[in-house]
């Protein structure tokens, strides 16, 4: 059995361009994830992430390496199928009353989902975490983004991280 955790941290400690060069790529990563959200929603066929090749991560038009565009079709792929097998999504309560009023269940196409640029899921060849030496605990390090980019966001452990890694 794998055992995934995760634990929220603050990007506080990061500089203000640091924190202006993580806003653009998540940004672009936004707009790279909802491009796949169309191309899959149009495209049923594809069901799993070994569907998907190089052409199709590359018909995206961005500034993003390769690598990126992967981690990004994949999550894509990932809300698509998500939408599209959750059939008893939460309704809202306009819809709720509308199927009450006409007696009939009548909402339950699948939604296609939107990425809003908030979160990203990258592999570890994207972004790794390396142990700090020096008044950081540790550092999150951003590689094959794009564009050149090599980014460090200094990062601080807490309890709930203390009680997990041990460096």
């Amino acid at each position: 059995m794998k055992i995934i955790r995760s634990s929220k941290t603050t990007i506080k400690f990061a500089t203000r361009r640091k924190r202006e060069i993580l806003n653009k790529i998540m940004d672009e990563y936004a707009v790279v994830v909802n491009f796949f959200i169309d191309y899959f929603w149009e495209h049923p066929e594809i069901k799993n992430n070994n569907q998907i090749t190089s052409e199709i991560y590359n018909l995206s038009d961005s500034w993003f390496t390769a690598r990126m565009k992967q981690c990004a079709a994949r999550e894509a792929l990932d809300m698509v199928m998500g939408a599209k097998n959750n059939n008893n999504r939460k309704k809202s309560i306009d819809e709720s009353e509308v199927e009450e009023l006409l007696g009939e269940e009548v909402f339950n196409e699948p939604v296609k989902p939107k990425h809003y640029g908030l979160r990203m899921i990258l592999s570890c060849q994207i972004v790794r975490i390396e142990v700090g030496k020096n008044s950081f605990d540790l550092w999150l390090v951003f590689s094959s983004v794009g564009e050149g980019i090599k980014l460090y966001i200094p990062l601080k452990k807490h309890r709930q991280m203390n009680k997990w890694f041990s460096t």
